[in-house]
C-alpha cells in the first residue's frame, strides 16, 4: 500500500509539471504571436486573415497616422519663386465640396524636375476628424500676396502683344488701345498696376477685331446695364 500510494503520488506531480511547463510553452507562444505596431495609427491594410501561417518578414498590417496628411504637389519656377516655408494653404476635394481645410508649406525642394521643369512642394493639413482620406486628389490654393483697392479685368478683356498685355477703353465712341502692366492672375481675374482708370469702360469681348481709333458702339446686357 504505502509503497504504491507513493508511485502515484510521484506519477501526478510528474504529470503536474508537465502540465505546467506545456502551459509556459503555450504562454509564450501567445506572447509572440502578438504583433506590436512601432507607431500609433490606423490599420489601412490588412494582408492576413485568422489562421493564415506568418513567417518573420511577411507584411501582416499597413499602419498610417492619419491624423496628420500630407499634401505632394509640383509648381513653376515662377510659382516656386512666390512661396516660403510656413505659408497658409487652402485645401479642397471634390468628395467634400464648399469644404475649405487648412494646411501648411512644410518642405519645397531646392532643385527643378529636370523633365517637367517643376518643384516638388510638401504641404501638411490637420485631419484629426479623418475627414479627408489617405491618397485622395485635393486642389491647393496659398495665398502669396493681398492688396486693397487694386484694378482688376477679366482676362478675356485682355489683348495679349509680343510686347505685352493691352487692354480696349471707349472714349467718345471710339476704341482706344491702352498698355496694361499686370499682376499675377487670381483665378478668372488679372490685377491692373498702371493702366486704364477705375471706372474706364473695357472692352470684354469682340477685341481681337479692334484697332486703336476705331469707331465702336457699346451693346447693352440684357438689363439695360452696359457691359
Amino acid at each position: 500500500g504505502v509503497d504504491t500510494a507513493r508511485a502515484m503520488l510521484r506519477s501526478a506531480q510528474s504529470q503536474h509539471l508537465g502540465a505546467k511547463a506545456a502551459a509556459g510553452l503555450s504562454s509564450e507562444s501567445l506572447d509572440d504571436s502578438r504583433i506590436l505596431s512601432p507607431l500609433a495609427g490606423t490599420v489601412t491594410k490588412r494582408d492576413v486573415d485568422m489562421g493564415t501561417r506568418v513567417n518573420p518578414g511577411m507584411s501582416a498590417f499597413e499602419i498610417q497616422d492619419i491624423d496628420q496628411l500630407k499634401l505632394v504637389g509640383a509648381v513653376t519656377a515662377r510659382d516656386f519663386a512666390r512661396l516660403s516655408l510656413g505659408q497658409n494653404v487652402e485645401l479642397r476635394v471634390d468628395a467634400r465640396p464648399g469644404e475649405v481645410f487648412n494646411g501648411t508649406v512644410e518642405t519645397m525642394s531646392p532643385s527643378l524636375d529636370p523633365i517637367t521643369r517643376r518643384a516638388t512642394v510638401e504641404i501638411t493639413v490637420a485631419n484629426l476628424e479623418h475627414r479627408l482620406l489617405p491618397n485622395e486628389f485635393a486642389d491647393a490654393t496659398v495665398i502669396v500676396e493681398q492688396r486693397e483697392g487694386v484694378l482688376a479685368v477679366h482676362r478675356d478683356a485682355l489683348a495679349v502683344t509680343p510686347e505685352g498685355s493691352d487692354v480696349f477703353t471707349v472714349r467718345d465712341g471710339h476704341a482706344e488701345r491702352a498698355h496694361a502692366k499686370l499682376g499675377p492672375p487670381e483665378g478668372e481675374w488679372v490685377p491692373v498696376l498702371e493702366g486704364p482708370a477705375e471706372g474706364d469702360p473695357i472692352v470684354v469681348a469682340g477685341h481681337s477685331e479692334l484697332r486703336d481709333g476705331m469707331k465702336v458702339v457699346v451693346a447693352e446686357a440684357e438689363g439695360g446695364d452696359a457691359p
